[in-house]
């Protein structure tokens, strides 16, 4: 239902027995463990940006 930029959107999930399937849209590149991974440790500024685009993320869903 959420239409952001910051998400990817869930079209399906699925009940089998002891496991839930959620069949979300492909998200073409890499998330946020990702980079923190692959980076180690990011810069002030590029840690507030980050956080900035989490946060509109959370309000996208929020304003549902």
């Amino acid at each position: 239902m959420v239409r952001s930029p910051h998400s990817v959107r869930l079209h399906q999930t699925i009940k089998t027995g002891s496991n839930i399937y959620m069949m979300q849209e492909y998200a073409n590149g890499f998330d946020l463990a990702v980079l923190l991974k692959a980076k180690g440790t990011v810069k002030q500024e590029e840690a507030r940006i980050i956080i900035r685009q989490v946060v509109a993320g959370i309000r996208d869903v929020w304003a549902l």
